[in-house]
């Protein structure tokens, strides 16, 4: 009986391996959704084991990655992961299906293994492992081979795994994630958007473990749109809560059950670092004989934005601990964390009672407190409290107004330091406008020159305002007022002049007043002329996706009010105008009015989206209404001679 098992074993992995994987066959079955990969996997497996012990006496995970690999383009076929401090990836293995032999042979795979860089400078904490994979003696046909790659990551502490996502970076035509939770490990799976997914999902018991399986079948890659937040907001995955270890000897070692625990383990970090506040004494001198408040604590956060250089840690230990303040004002660079750090001890030695505090962006992070995980937070601001309430500084946000809160952390949950407590509350929103371009614009049409000719006065608020101040400083100077002409310029033709610039220098609301002309704005058909009276440009290229599943999002609350007057020659009569439309719904409104007066012709146009998102449940309003506008866009006023 042992014998037979032993050969029906070999017999099972001999079949298993003798698969007959034909290229032809599988490209002519992968989905049209696939067509701009230039791989396919064919198979995706990924394989979670948990175990706990070790030097550090703390949980770790394994996860065993198998891929057969189509490639649809010529030349090596690259898979991609990702590694961090805590993580790292072993034993990668290739091999190539020969179809002569019906069965997988030994392949080369060359894994590379690169830091990111970030503003010139190497983030040491978040790596790319990239798989080329080639066949031993390579040969153009081999493009037309399919490949299987296996490799191990090894997470050496289980807070850094604390999400299983379920679909792998490019089109998967069958895909599998098993998770073997051991019996003395207490964990609580929570399965985020799996409502838009076909999953079949099983659990079964055994003797040492239970094992939880996700199966899906013919699913696109990692979605890369326009106007998109982050996969967590659209894509399936598994947040893992960590709650308790039973050792061998019955004792129950407490992991990650509450945010009181997520907590302790920031604190311990902000505990571990050596801060020498004595070497940034030169940087608090700059503020001790300005009055004490609100101006003062503003000036040390205005003070750091502009002169401490930003650069991104994002995984790993480096995700979370704060480097030393006095490390970052002698390097001149930072992390959000770094930043905040200096600005706290700074405000600390003024004489302020300032807090780190954890938060995740709007954009990024679509979770709250009430999931104990390091994956509901990505960065980090300062907390003050002054006058019974709280002021929020953010040193990364290098021309955003003293006073005004970015959107992306408005209305999100924070967690502020409180000695061994914490404090949970969340930053206040701005008004619903509070992010705005108001123009006015008069047109006219030069019927000597045939050209359309525009004076337009342009207002920027909030977010905006950011955006544009961003630009235009990170120009070199004398680039600058042709980056700006660049900018604003709404066809590639003809003359632009700006009359009026404020703001942009002093970092205050920018407004500009200029004129351009073009004939690129009227089309000549000799009896009639078709002018373009309206060069602003807001939402057209916005991609409309039967295929799309994420929400939209805008990275602002979106607020665009155009009014033009388009004054018809006296000679001339308008004989043919755009028609008006609305659609409004409780995430949005577009709308274009139009209506003579007089002669001329009164455009007010109203582009707003209330809280920057349109959930995926609007599309079909959405994208209706972006038609109509791209419509608008298209179409022109129609004028004649009387």
């Amino acid at each position: 009986m042992r014998r037979f098992l032993i050969i029906a074993l070999f017999m099972s992995v001999y079949m298993s391996n003798a698969q007959d994987y034909n290229y032809e066959s599988i490209i002519a079955r992968v989905p049209e959704a696939y067509e701009d990969y230039g791989l396919v996997y064919y198979e995706a497996k990924d394989h979670y084991t948990f175990s706990y012990g070790g030097k550090k006496q703390i949980l770790t995970s394994r996860k065993d990655v198998e891929r057969i690999i189509v490639p649809k383009l010529t030349g090596s076929p690259v898979h991609y992961d990702y590694t961090n401090s805590k993580s790292l990836i072993r034993n990668a293995a290739a091999q190539l299906y020969v179809p002569e032999k019906s069965r997988f042979m030994p392949a080369e795979v060359f894994e590379r293994v690169e830091a990111v860089e970030n503003n010139g400078h190497f983030v040491d904490d978040f790596f790319v492992n990239r798989f080329s994979l080639s066949p031993r003696g390579y040969r153009a046909e081999d493009a037309k081979r399919i490949y299987k790659l296996n490799y191990t990551m090894i997470v050496d502490d289980y807070k850094f795994n604390s999400r299983v996502w379920l679909i792998p970076h490019s089109g998967t035509m069958n895909s599998e994630v098993i998770l073997d939770i051991p019996n003395e490990l207490d964990v609580e799976f929570l399965e985020m958007n799996f409502e838009s997914f076909d999953i079949q999902k099983s659990q079964t018991s055994h003797e040492n473990f239970t094992r939880y399986t996700y199966r899906m079948d013919d699913i696109p890659g990692i979605e890369d749109c326009q106007n998109c937040p982050s996969g967590s907001f659209f894509m399936p995955h598994i947040i893992i809560i960590y709650k308790s270890y039973t050792n061998r000897t019955g004792k129950k070692q407490r992991l990650m059950p509450e945010a009181s625990d997520l907590y302790d383990w920031y604190s311990s970090l902000v505990k571990d670092i050596e801060e020498k506040p004595d070497e940034i004494q030169e940087l608090v001198q700059r503020f001790k004989e300005m009055p004490r408040g609100k101006e003062q604590i503003y000036a040390v956060n205005d003070y750091i934005k502009r002169n401490i250089r930003y650069i991104a840690y994002e995984d790993g230990i480096a995700g979370f601990q704060p480097d030393a303040c006095q490390k970052v004002y002698a390097n001149k660079y930072g992390d959000c964390k770094g930043m905040a750090n200096l600005c706290k001890n700074t405000l600390i030695q003024l004489g302020y009672d300032a807090r780190l505090s954890w938060i995740g962006t709007r954009s990024k992070i679509p979770y709250d407190y009430s999931i104990p995980s390091i994956a509901v937070d990505n960065h980090m601001i300062v907390a003050v409290q002054y006058n019974g309430e709280f002021v929020f500084l953010d040193a990364t946000e290098t021309y955003g107004m003293s006073g005004e809160y970015a959107y992306r952390i408005q209305g999100r949950p924070i967690m502020i330091e409180d000695g061994e407590n914490f404090i949970l509350t969340t930053v206040p929103e701005s008004e619903s406008d509070a992010d705005r371009v108001d123009r006015d614009i008069e047109v006219r049409f030069d019927a000597d020159e045939v050209v359309a000719r525009y004076k337009v006065n342009e207002f920027f608020s909030g977010e905006p305002n950011k955006y544009i101040i961003y630009g235009f400083n990170s120009i070199t100077y004398k680039n600058r007022i042709e980056a700006l002409n660049n900018y604003l310029r709404p066809f590639e033709t003809g003359s632009m002049n700006i009359l009026e610039e404020s703001g942009l220098k002093e970092e205050e609301q920018v407004k500009i007043v200029y004129e351009c002309a073009s004939s690129d704005g009227v089309i000549d058909l000799g009896s009639e002329y078709y002018i373009d009276i309206d060069p602003s440009t807001d939402l057209e290229y916005v991609e409309l996706s039967k295929e799309r599943i994420a929400d939209w999002f805008f990275d602002e609350r979106y607020n665009r009010e155009t009014t033009i007057e388009f004054i018809t020659p006296s000679s001339y009569s308008i004989t043919y105008f755009p028609k008006s439309f609305s659609s409004k719904t409780d995430e949005f409104e577009l709308s274009v009015h139009i209506e003579k007066s007089g002669e001329n012709l009164l455009v007010t146009k109203t582009l707003k989206i209330y809280d920057g998102f349109v959930r995926k449940e609007n599309k079909k309003h959405f994208e209706e209404a972006l038609s109509k506008l791209k419509e608008y866009y298209d179409d022109r006023v129609i004028i004649a001679k009387k």
